[in-house]
């Protein structure tokens, strides 16, 4: 197993999915750092300690929105339409490997690539509030904000075969970025009501509404089942094509 992971992270890791990783990742905080210090507002960010909370989450809110599902389904199509691409599927499944073992690497590099994503814009994000300010991030400011950011990654991790099995069923990568262009559109639309409760893809984006008393309404047990009942049966039908179709 040790050895597919490493096989599946030099192939992510030599292409452009991982460029647009990283250059998402340094974007969105410093975007959303000028875009505040352009605003009128952001004497307020830097002289009142409540309003930690509101930077770090807005950010994270603007991060989900503008790059988080757009690029949940491109690494994830990536993984699975290169393949297909480069002819080299056919090749794959001769290995001494079992198919579930490939495919469940593909799945874990694609999350760690996620959780990488999170790491560095979180970090970033601190680093620029904390030199605006002056002054370190509060204790508890940090456990809230990593708590979301934990809440928000597992969705996002839920949503990885989503978007992994649009991939397999399209064989490109314009159906799985397509989709996740609509769904950013509707979370943009509805992403402040009760609404969000029926947009099982609108997980990532959550965390950081659920806590606010102005949005009415919201579940976070609803949005929990929701997003596991995709996962679920989206790897049941991944497994089940993986098992029994033959590869062409």
């Amino acid at each position: 197993m040790i050895e597919v992971l490493y096989c599946e992270w030099r192939k992510l890791r030599k292409s452009a999915a991982f460029i647009a990783t990283v250059g998402l990742a340094l974007l969105c905080p410093v975007l959303f750092f000028i875009i505040k210090m352009s605003d009128n507002n952001f004497e307020a960010i830097v002289t009142q300690d409540w309003d930690w909370a509101y930077y770090l989450d807005n950010e994270k809110s603007l991060s989900v929105l503008m790059a988080g599902l757009v690029l949940i389904a491109v690494i994830s199509s990536y993984s699975w339409v290169r393949e297909h691409g480069d002819n080299t599927l056919n090749v794959l499944f001769t290995y001494p490997v079992h198919r579930l073992t490939i495919f469940a690497s593909k799945l874990i590099i694609i999350a760690l690539f996620l959780l990488g994503y999170n790491l560095v814009d979180t970090l970033i994000s601190h680093m620029l509030i904390m030199l605006a300010k002056g002054e370190l991030i509060p204790g508890h400011i940090i456990v809230d904000n990593m708590i979301n950011l934990s809440l928000s990654y597992l969705f996002q991790v839920a949503l990885i075969p989503l978007f992994f099995l649009l991939s397999m069923i399209s064989k490109n990568i314009i159906l799985p970025v397509v989709t996740s262009i609509i769904f950013t559109f509707v979370i943009f639309a509805w992403g402040e009501s009760s609404y969000l409760n029926n947009l099982p893809f609108g997980g990532p984006f959550f965390p950081y509404l659920w806590y606010d008393d102005s949005v009415k309404g919201l579940s976070l047990t609803q949005v929990l089942w929701e997003n596991g009942a995709i996962m679920v049966v989206c790897l049941g039908v991944i497994v089940h094509q993986t098992l029994r179709r033959d590869v062409r």
